[in-house]
């Protein structure tokens, strides 16, 4: 099971990730593919949820 470090610290590789395939796909070529888009939508709204429910009393 992952505690909530684990799992922000995955949303922020996830972010990471996406906008660097965002960033590569955009200057290569000039159709860009959505995924990385949704892949960095995705990272926010997850990192937004777990910093709102983290709690730093119980560490």
């Amino acid at each position: 099971m992952l505690n909530k470090i684990d799992r922000l610290t995955i949303y922020a590789l996830m972010g990471f990730i996406s906008f660097g395939a965002l960033v590569i796909s955009t200057s290569a070529s000039e159709q860009a593919s959505l995924m990385p888009v949704w892949g960095v939508i995705a990272a926010m709204i997850g990192l937004q949820l777990e910093v709102q429910q983290y709690d730093t009393s119980k560490h």
